[in-house]
């Protein structure tokens, strides 16, 4: 999956940034037609009491 999907960079006030690999932004899917499905997903982490995009998205 790294080598079809980009890093993503979120950045923040005070040149903070977050750099996430595909694999921590991506949920794999069931195949459609044989063909790997990615969902685009940020997820509320337990106890944090934070969500970014709230849940599954795309």
């Amino acid at each position: 999956v790294t080598d079809i999907f980009p890093k993503v960079s979120l950045n923040f006030a005070g040149g903070v940034s977050l750099d996430l690999r595909p694999q921590d932004y991506l949920i794999q899917q069931n195949p459609i037609n044989g063909a790997a499905v990615w969902c685009i997903g940020f997820l509320k982490i337990k106890g944090q009491g934070t969500t970014i995009l709230g849940g599954i998205s795309i």
